[in-house]
């Protein structure tokens, strides 16, 4: 069995057509079942990392109680600090959702697969992004469309 590197955001680089994720390497000549169960592997430890973090920044995300004797600026960087923890909370959220979801394509056979076209999700974006849905072609795409829509 492969060992891995428990992480929330791992650690990687590109060597060749190897990629080190933490201390892995994890190459192309590996039988797939061995890629496969260490994505598994970090799709389980992502969430449970997540879960973790969202759980542990749920009170710094609370509401600032105004009563308290803060001076002005004091209480604006409360306001401010809960807004950052808010907009950390809802990207952690977000990737949760990613990460539960890519976990139920593997239980149904269709993880690797793009959502939106059915291509194969290429590897290195798997074992950068396990929680993935889509290919580069169709992320290029989508981002591309939203960029184009906030423009308008």
């Amino acid at each position: 069995m492969i060992s891995h590197v428990i992480s929330s955001e791992p650690e990687y680089e590109v060597l060749g057509s190897m990629l080190r994720l933490g201390e892995v390497i994890v190459g192309d000549d590996l039988p797939v079942d061995e890629i496969l169960e260490t994505l598994v592997v970090r799709l389980q430890d992502l969430e449970a990392a997540l879960t973790a973090q969202l759980s542990a920044s749920s009170e710094a995300a609370a509401p600032v109680d105004l009563e308290q004797p803060f001076g002005r600026l004091s209480r604006m960087d409360a306001i401010q600090q809960q807004q950052m923890v808010r907009a950390a909370r809802v990207g952690k959220k977000i990737r949760l959702q990613q990460t539960k979801a890519a976990r139920m394509r593997v239980q149904r056979g269709e993880y690797g697969l793009c959502i939106a076209c059915d291509d194969e999700i290429e590897l290195k974006r798997l074992q950068a992004r396990p929680e993935t849905p889509y290919c580069y072609a169709c992320q290029d795409e989508m981002e591309a469309r939203q960029k184009s829509m906030r423009r308008t």
